[in-house]
Order: C-alpha cells, then structure tokens, then sequence
C-alpha cells in the first residue's frame, strides 16, 4: 500500500474477476458525492469451470442470485479513508475482511452500494474458507475485538436509581 501512487484504492484477489466498467462507475459515485469514502457493488458468484463434478460436490453451491457484499474486493476507496482505517490485519488467517469493514465502519467511513454487479467470484478447492477451516473460530476472535472496541468507545452507563442516595425508589 505505501508504494501506491493513486488517489483510489482497488484490491482484487487473484482467483476473481472485476467485471467490465466497475471502477468507471465507482469512481463516478465517489467524484458525484466527495462526502462518500468508498463505493461498493454486487458480488456474482461462479464455480470454476475446471472442477470435476466431484470436485464440485466439495465446493458450496454459488449464490443463486448476486449479492451486495461491503467486502474489500468489491470497493473503490479514496486513499486518505483508507489511511484513516488502516492496514488488513495480518494476525489472523480468517476474517481479515470482516475486521477491516468493522474497523472502517467504528471510524465513521460513509459508502454506497451501487445496484450493479461490480466483482465475479470464482468459487474453487482453494478458497480460503476451504482452506482455512480450521482457522474459522478466528472469525470469532475477530468479531470479540470489534465488540470491544466498541464496548470501549461507548459512553459509560447512567448509574442506577436504585443506588442513587436520597432516590425515593424502591428495590
């Protein structure tokens, strides 16, 4: 990230694919409205052609229709917002997108979905989530560290009346 020079941030994983006019039409969301940090879009879903049919039996059926997904790879993000949530987190194998979105939403960062299928994802016997399945109770890590942050920034709560000297209310 600190070598790039542009003022938008893309990620794309290396098994999918951007489909045609996705960074034309988030870049024209974020230029018609500077208050957005990142615009995001649909997800289509595909099991990769090469798989056999019982290597497809191992794969999870894709998503019968495209979905809005706030996931890294389906944004374009100016570079300062980027800057404001920081890096992916390179401690955990799974979740790092989910960490990331709950990061950038605890800092305040404004998006749009676009109604558009911006990302097709390949589904595959090396996706992460197969890979890695050892690795999901990380997302509960991930998803404690969110809850805590939060937890800590969250104004403290009002005292209790019942505890409250001179408070006429009974236990």
């Amino acid at each position: 990230m600190r070598l790039a020079s542009g003022e938008f941030f893309a990620f794309l994983d290396a098994d999918d694919r951007f489909c045609p006019g996705k960074l034309e039409r988030q870049h024209a969301a974020l230029v018609a409205d500077p208050a957005l940090d990142m615009a995001f879009g649909h997800v289509r879903e595909f099991v990769s052609p090469e798989l056999t049919d019982s290597q497809r039996a191992t794969v999870r059926p894709p998503a019968p229709q495209p979905l809005p997904w706030p996931a890294p790879n389906l944004m374009l993000i100016r570079r300062e917002s980027f800057a404001r949530v920081g890096p992916f987190s390179e401690d955990v194998k799974v979740g790092v997108t989910v960490d990331w979105y709950a990061r950038a939403t605890e800092a305040g960062l404004r998006s749009t979905m676009l109604p558009d299928v911006v990302l097709e994802r390949r589904l595959h016997l090396t996706n992460n989530g197969l890979r890695e399945r050892d690795s999901r109770q990380q997302y509960l890590h991930v998803l404690k560290a969110a809850l805590d942050r939060r937890r800590a920034q969250a104004p403290p709560d009002p005292p209790d009346p019942a505890g409250v000297a001179g408070s006429d209310l009974q236990p």
